[in-house]
């Protein structure tokens, strides 16, 4: 998750359920921007109006970011990537961003990108693509054992998200 500060003079932030609640502090949701002159509309769109542009937006005027985010305590937006940027893993919705981050933790990666590969059982099982630090001495075993130390703690239905493939 990144955090991108507080909405800042006219704009406001909220961040909703699927059913359009809002969300409790650090409830994960889509987030919702508002503000006086935010955006007319989808350039070179002939249709008025235009369904596109009816589309992002609510029926209470909120443009629909279509990223995934929460909101802290603080009021501190934290955005976790794009709503349609997902690997659903068994009954779990991962955010690559998230999980790349995490392995370039890692101090012999120096990239990573995380993507979803079909799986009969998960649906979506994780591959994690990897470029080594030039020089380093990148151990498999060592990686995936840092990976099992970080995901299991996010551990949800008996299902780590950690990597079962990774390619280098």
């Amino acid at each position: 998750a990144y955090n991108c500060g507080k909405a800042y003079g006219p704009f406001s932030l909220r961040v909703v359920r699927d059913d359009g609640e809002l969300c409790q502090a650090g409830e994960v949701g889509t987030i919702h921007v508002q503000a006086p002159k935010i955006f007319r509309g989808f350039f070179n769109r002939l249709e008025d109006p235009d369904p596109q542009t009816r589309k992002a937006f609510t029926e209470d005027g909120w443009l629909n970011m279509d990223d995934n985010g929460y909101l802290d305590e603080h009021g501190d937006i934290f955005v976790l990537g794009r709503k349609n940027d997902v690997i659903t893993y068994g009954a779990s919705t991962l955010y690559p961003g998230w999980l790349e981050k995490k392995i370039m933790e890692y101090p012999d990666v120096e990239q990573a990108c995380v993507v979803p590969v079909s799986d009969p059982v998960l649906y979506q099982n994780i591959c994690a693509c990897l470029k080594p630090v030039p020089g380093s001495d990148l151990k498999m075993s060592k990686l995936k054992e840092h990976c099992e130390t970080i995901f299991v703690k996010h551990t949800h239905q008996g299902l780590a998200p950690v990597p079962q493939l990774f390619l280098v």
